[in-house]
Order: C-alpha cells, then structure tokens, then sequence
C-alpha cells in the first residue's frame, strides 16, 4: 500500500504538468510572501470559530440515541464506534470506524441496512491535502449522471481578520450571495458569534424578478468545569440550545432542544455517550508525554 502511494505520488509530482503548475503555485507563494501575509487557512474553516465552535447546527439531533466508543491508539489515531438511535432521520444501528495518522485519515461508517460511506483523505505535501468519498448501498442497482453548464466565470471574494479576542469574516459567494460572521471571546470560558448571509434567488414563476432572502444568527457558548452550554436563536423565530454533562470520565449525556415560534413546533433529543479506554491506551499516553499530536488531514 505504502509502495503505491509513493510510486503514485511520484508520478503526479514529476510530469511536465505538474512542473508548471509547481512553479506557478511557487512563484505565487513567493510574492505573497513579500507582502507579509499569514495563511488564513482552508476555505471551510473560514468561519469555524462560529459555525462550529460557538453554533450548534452540527451537534443538532432529535429522539433518543446511545453511543459507546472503543479508542485503541492515540498515535496512530484507530477507534471504533457502535451508535444505537431511534428518532427523525436516524439509522437504528450505526457502526464506524477511523484512524488517522499526519498523513492520512480513513474513515467509514456502516448502517443496519448495509449501506457503507467512506472518506479518504491523504496528505501530500503541506500545501496539498486529496479527499475522496465513497459511499456502497446494497442491491445491483446502476447508474450515471452527468451535467453539463455553459461558460461562466464566477470569481468568489473572502475576506478574514483576525485578532486577540475576536475574528471576523466576509464571503461574497457566487449569484451575489453575502455571508458575513463575527466572533469574539467575551472571558476565559465565554464565547458570542453573529452570522449573517444574504442571498439573491429568482423567483419560481416564468416572469419572476429577484427575490431577497436573508438570515441572522446570534449564539452563544458557556464552557463549565465538567459540562458545555451552547444556546443559539435566528431571525426565522428558531431557538435552540444543547447541553453536554460528562457525569463521569468515560460517560457524557447530551440534551437537545429546538422550538421554532414561527411554525409552533419544538423537538428534543437526548443522548448517552460512553467512552472506553485500555490500559494499554493509558500506557500510550504517558510515554507520549507532551509530544505533539498528529496533524490529520482531517
């Protein structure tokens, strides 16, 4: 496996295509180095410091579900996970798998209809990280897509600056969407963040003009010495919050809640999440001591 990749990598790395693109890309890297500027850092953590530290639209979920977690390696990185739920939108039994190391990331997850998704990520150099997605439903079932779009040219502006105790972002994305976010640490265990995005969609009729669309979302989050509040509430009338209590070292429960004002409706979840260690992993952390975690390419 380690022969291919490295026979792989060496033929991507030594054509006269990717010499070009090589010396296009350094000698870009090398006048923007004279102007001094730091790496802002890939576009889908342009924002993370709100949408997903501060905001809890990804730890979202509704009904009931159990979680039990089984870490063999920390360095590499190789755990596995069985999840039980029952509620909108879940599976009943989820099984998966991941290990990661500097260079690579794996990982896959299986329901109880059989359907698998992977994704590989694999670092090639500093500058290059490859994701792949894999996803196998059961069945003998085929098929192929295609598209094809006429030539446009959409050239999408971000923006992003940082600061001791706050960051803020500006995106103007392509058919003149706008989204702009602000975060700022308010203490030591308190964080607020605001996102805004606006947007220009044509309406559904044959003669319809534009139609404006625009969202506002303010929240919050409270780090407590064993537990972690997340609060967050939008101009659609949408409040949602989300607890997480570790009662003990190895177990975590989790409340969700949701109640949209707008369409009177509210949902709640509750979750149970177990955490089981080895002595052997404990070996591994003392003898990694303070050395530095890998970098996965996550």
């Amino acid at each position: 496996m380690a022969s291919t990749i490295d026979s792989l990598r060496t033929f991507l790395t030594t054509n006269p295509v990717a010499d070009a693109v090589s010396d296009a890309v350094n000698s870009f890297s090398s006048r923007r180095a004279k102007l001094g500027l730091s790496n802002p850092g890939t576009v889908e953590s342009l924002s993370k410091e709100v949408t997903r530290d501060v905001f809890l639209n990804n730890y979202m979920f509704t009904g009931l579900r159990a979680d039990v977690t089984k870490a063999f390696s920390i360095s590499p990185l190789f755990q596995v996970s069985h999840a039980f739920a029952m509620g909108e939108r879940l599976n009943p039994y989820t099984f998966a798998g991941l290990y990661g190391t500097s260079k690579v990331f794996l990982q896959g997850n299986m329901d109880n209809d059989g359907q698998l998704s992977t994704r590989f990520n694999y670092r090639w150099s500093d500058k290059l990280v490859s994701k792949t997605q894999l996803q196998v439903v059961p069945g003998s079932e085929s098929g192929a897509s295609a598209l094809y779009e006429s030539s446009s040219v959409v050239v999408p502006a971000r923006a992003k600056k940082v600061s001791d105790d706050w960051v803020a972002t500006a995106q103007l994305q392509a058919q003149g969407a706008l989204n702009t976010s602000y975060w700022r640490r308010l203490s030591e265990k308190v964080q607020a963040g605001c996102d805004l995005t606006l947007s220009l969609a044509p309406s559904g009729g044959m003669m319809g003009g534009i139609q404006k669309e625009g969202i506002a979302t303010m929240g919050a989050k409270y780090d407590f010495r064993m537990s972690t509040f997340r609060a967050q509430v939008d101009s659609k009338g949408k409040l949602s919050c989300l607890l997480e209590k570790r009662i003990a070292a190895p177990v975590m429960m989790t409340f969700a809640a949701d109640v949209d004002h707008f369409t009177q409706q509210a949902k709640i979840g509750v979750a149970i999440s177990v955490e089981a260690a080895g002595e052997d992993l404990q070996e591994q952390q003392e003898v990694l001591g303070a050395q530095p975690s890998p970098n996965i390419p996550f």
